[in-house]
Parts: structure tokens; sequence; C-alpha cells
């Protein structure tokens, strides 16, 4: 979706045509940052269930283990830069530590995987991390987290964003649980934006993701040129491409 609307032919290059790209170190880094904190988190909830009595709360040594752990090396254009960028990580892991974890964090789903029937359209998606935050008649009330490498995203930007609303719409109506908050962990400046997702935002965002799936559907792949293009896997193909 994000896709689309960044540049509905890149969408058509990637999505439906399937043109094979490379892999970026940009998408290299995000994963091994991914996969290292679903580990240290995995270990967190392990910590809260008490087992067996011995599990202790994670430490910053084992976030930077696990990170050390899940690196991936692919797409670099170097060993070099591939070393400066891990170590940059580990800075950023050090900093993840200090600055946002907090040990009353109390992880309830990690990874959390959906797909929901929108008319004749799948969509699915993967939640990076649900926490648990209180009971309410009955009911587990949680706050949705989504892991960002990369620079921040302006207020604005997070404001348009689809995602957060649309994954508080799957919480509720799929899983049964009532979503009281939802935040944007940038993990590389180590700040964490809550976000917007009042029943008024996901109405707002399912109107907007079923205009998407229409235009997709409606064969509409129109290039929108601009500075992105210089980063995108298809700029030596495709003919609107502003470099």
């Amino acid at each position: 979706l994000n896709t689309y609307e960044s540049c509905p032919r890149k969408y058509e290059y990637q999505y439906v045509i399937k043109i094979p790209t490379r892999g970026s170190s940009a998408t290299a880094f995000g994963s091994s940052v991914h996969n290292a904190l679903y580990d240290f988190y995995s270990l967190l909830k392990r910590s809260k269930g008490g087992l067996d009595g011995i599990v202790d709360i994670p430490s910053k040594e084992d976030l930077l283990a696990l990170y050390e752990k899940n690196w991936i090396s692919k797409g670099y254009d170097s060993k070099e830069q591939e070393i400066v960028r891990k170590k940059e990580g580990q800075g950023i892991m050090e900093k993840y530590y200090d600055k946002l974890f907090s040990e009353e964090e109390n992880p309830l789903r990690l990874e959390e995987s959906f797909a929901i029937h929108l008319g004749d359209v799948v969509f699915g998606g993967k939640i990076d991390r649900i926490d648990l935050v209180g009971e309410k008649d009955g009911v587990q009330e949680v706050c949705i987290i989504d892991y960002k490498t990369g620079p921040e995203k302006t207020a604005s930007d997070i404001k348009k964003n689809m995602q957060l609303p649309l994954y508080a719409l799957v919480t509720e109506e799929k899983l049964g649980l009532r979503v009281v908050g939802a935040k944007y962990v940038f993990v590389e400046s180590g700040n964490a934006v809550d976000v917007d997702v009042s029943q008024e935002k996901r109405e707002i965002a399912k109107e907007k993701l079923l205009e998407v799936l229409d235009s997709i559907k409606g064969g509409e792949f129109s290039a929108i040129p601009g500075f992105g293009c210089r980063f995108c896997d298809f700029n030596t193909i495709c003919e609107y491409a502003d470099l």
C-alpha cells in the first residue's frame, strides 16, 4: 500500500510484473534489527511468564548478542560499508535499550500475522508487537507497536499513514483485543511517537485502503516521478524516472 501511494508504477513493477530486485542494505539492516528485537522481546515475554521461576529480564548484553546473531550481510556494496553499518547498529541497539526499553513492558504477541477478506481481496500484514497494558470488563487492553528503521517520519507523514489505524482495526476485529494506544518506534533516532488510531482514523484508513484496491484492480499504474526515483530499484527501466 505504501509503495502504491508513493508511486503506482513502482507497485506495478514490483507486485504485478514481479521484476526481481537485488536486496538492498537498508532492507538487510531493517530485518537484522527487527529480528533482534523479536528475539529480545521473546526473552522478555518468557521472563514475564515466570518460566520455571528462573528466567531473568534480558539485559543490554543480551540485546547486543541477539543483534550479532541476527545480522544479515547481504545487500551491502562492500565489506567496508557493511562493517561501518554494523557498528552503527550496535550503537543504535545500545541507545534503544537505554532510552526506549522498560522492564515494565509486557509483550502479549510478537510478529502477529493476519489476513482479512475485503470483498474478493485478501489484505495481509504483520504486527511487530502488541503489548498488554491492562484489562477492562474482561477484555485485554493493548498498545500496538511498529518498529521503523531509516529516517524518522515527519508528523505530516505519520498523520497520513494508514498502517497503524488498519492494524488497530484488525487487532480488535480479529484478535478480540481492545486497542488503547499505538506508536511507531523509530529505532535509529531513539524516539517513540504516539499515533492516533481512533475509530474515526480507522474508518478513514479503511476507506483509503478500498480506494487503493479499486485503483490497483482497475490497472491504474501511472508514475509519480520525483526525488524517490534515485533510490528506486526500477529507475534503470522506468521511462519516467527523474534521475
